[in-house]
C-alpha cells in the first residue's frame, strides 16, 4: 500500500519471498526517506535495513529419533546517514521433546542463541564507541503442559426455519475446549555494552508462567457449490467464534526496560503491570457468525487498579455487492479513546462511493472526517477525497495504476 500522504516517512522497499513445506526464506532491502531530516535538517540518523534477509523452518522430527528442532536466524545491515552503522546475525535453534500421556501433552524445550554484531560507529555522534565485534551468548527454556476436549452437537432438523430449507442450518457444532500451562525462562543478563538497533539487541529476562484457556465452535454445513472434476467434501467447515483467556504470574518483580516501556504498538499482554507479578487479565473474542458480520474485541483488566487498561471492540457488515460498514471503538488508559466508522457503498460496478469519520472522545474532538468517490476501470482507477482533519481541510485527487502505484496532489 502506499504511504499515508501526511506521513513524512516514506518507506521505500524490495522483498523477495520463498517458502518451501518446512522452510521460508525472506529477504528485503528497507529505506526510509524522512523528508523533514532530509530538507531542513543537518544531519540524518534515519535507521534502514540494506538488506534484511530470514531464514525459518517448520518443528520438524530429527531422524527417527523423538526429538524435533526448529530455526530461526537473520542477518541485517542497519546503515544510517549520520550515526553508528552496523551488521547483526542473530541464530537462534531450538530443541523440543513433546510427549503425551493420555490426555495430557508436554512439550518441554530449549533454545540457544548467538548474536553477533559489527559496528561502525560514527566519531561525531558516538566519538568513544570503538569499531569492531561483539557476541552474546544465551539460552532460554520452556515448558507446555496441555489437553483438549471437545464434543459434537448435532443439531435437530425440526430447527432452523428457512435456513434449514435452504441448506445452509448446520449439522453439527463442534466445541473445543484447549487449557494450557506454559512456564518460560529466559536468564537476566547485562545487555547495556551491546550496540543498540531494535528490541532483539535487548531481550528480557524471563520467569513467568502462563495459564490460558481457549474455546473454538466450529459448524459444519452443505457444500452447496462442489467444484466438478474434483474430490471436493460434501460438507463445509466455518470458525464462527473463537474465545481466549490469559493470565500471567511472572516469580520476579517486572521491571521493563526502555524499549518495551515505549512499545505502545505491539504490548506483551503476557507482561506483568510494572513493579508487580501478575499480568493484566487478557481477553479476546473473534466471532464471524455469517459472511456478512464479523466481530472482533479484546480487553485488558488490571488487578491492582480494578478496572479496564485497555478495551477494543470493532465490528464489519458487508454484502456480497461490495458494500461495507465498519464500527471500531477503541480505549487505552490514559493514553486514547476513540470512535472510527467507515462507510463503503458501491454505486455502480465501476463507482464507489465511501465517508470516514473519526473522533477523540477523551479530549471531545473530531479527528478526520472524510468524503471519496472512487472510479475504478480494468487496469487503472481514479480517487476524489475531500478531508478535514483537526488542523487542515484539503481535497485531494489520486490516479493509481494497479500494481504500480500512484500519483496525485491535494
Amino acid at each position: 500500500d502506499l504511504d499515508d500522504y501526511n506521513d513524512p516517512v516514506r518507506a521505500n522497499r524490495v522483498k523477495i519471498n520463498r517458502t518451501w513445506p518446512r522452510y521460508s526464506a525472506n529477504a528485503e532491502v528497507l529505506w526510509y526517506d524522512n523528508v523533514v531530516r532530509r530538507r531542513w535538517e543537518e544531519t540524518d540518523p534515519t535507521l534502514h535495513r540494506l538488506p534484511f534477509v530470514t531464514f525459518n523452518t517448520a518443528k520438524q522430527p530429527i531422524a527417527d529419533t523423538p526429538f524435533f528442532w526448529t530455526l530461526d536466524a537473520d542477518y541485517t545491515y542497519y546503515y544510517r546517514q549520520d550515526g553508528t552503522k552496523g551488521h547483526r546475525a542473530d541464530l537462534h535453534p531450538r530443541l523440543a521433546l513433546p510427549w503425551r500421556f493420555r490426555y495430557l501433552f508436554v512439550e518441554p524445550s530449549v533454545g540457544v542463541r548467538e548474536t553477533y554484531w559489527h559496528t561502525d560507529p560514527d566519531p561525531d555522534t558516538d566519538p568513544e564507541t570503538a569499531a569492531g565485534g561483539q557476541s552474546r551468548e544465551t539460552f532460554d527454556a520452556r515448558v507446555a503442559f496441555y489437553t483438549q476436549m471437545y464434543n459434537v452437537y448435532t443439531l435437530s432438523p425440526r430447527r432452523g426455519g428457512l435456513l434449514r430449507r435452504l441448506d445452509l442450518w448446520p449439522y453439527q457444532v463442534k466445541h473445543t475446549i484447549r487449557p494450557q500451562i506454559v512456564y518460560a525462562y529466559a536468564p537476566d543478563q547485562d545487555q547495556a555494552d551491546f550496540p543498540f538497533f531494535d528490541a532483539l539487541d535487548r531481550l528480557e529476562p524471563r520467569n513467568r508462567i502462563t495459564l490460558s484457556l481457549t474455546q473454538t465452535l466450529v459448524s459444519k454445513t452443505r457444500n452447496l457449490a462442489p467444484v466438478r472434476g474434483t474430490e471436493t467434501d460434501d460438507y463445509l467447515y466455518h470458525r464462527f467464534c473463537r474465545f481466549e483467556l490469559q493470565q500471567s504470574y511472572d516469580f520476579d518483580r517486572y521491571d521493563p526496560s526502555d524499549t518495551v516501556r515505549d512499545s505502545i504498538l505491539f504490548p506483551d499482554p503476557a507482561n506483568p503491570e510494572e513493579g508487580e507479578h501478575l499480568s493484566p487479565l487478557y481477553a479476546r473474542l473473534e466471532l464471524v457468525p455469517a459472511s456478512f458480520f464479523s466481530l472482533q474485541g479484546d480487553a485488558e483488566w488490571s488487578h491492582q487498579e480494578s478496572d479496564f487498561i485497555s478495551r477494543n471492540v470493532a465490528a464489519v457488515l458487508r454484502d456480497g455487492r461490495g458494500d461495507r460498514l465498519a464500527v471500531e471503538h477503541r480505549y487505552t488508559r490514559e493514553f486514547n479513546e476513540s470512535l472510527n466508522t467507515n462507510l463503503t457503498v458501491r454505486l455502480t460496478r465501476r463507482l464507489t462511493a465511501s465517508a470516514d469519520y473519526e473522533r477523540n472522545l477523551r479530549d471531545g474532538e473530531n479527528i478526520r472526517t472524510g468524503l471519496g468517490l472512487l472510479y475504478s476501470a480494468q487496469c487503472w482507477s481514479l480517487n476524489f477525497q475531500y478531508v478535514k482533519d483537526l488542523n487542515d481541510e484539503y481535497y485531494g485527487f489520486m490516479i493509481n495504476l494497479s500494481g504500480l502505484g500512484g500519483i496525485g496532489t491535494n
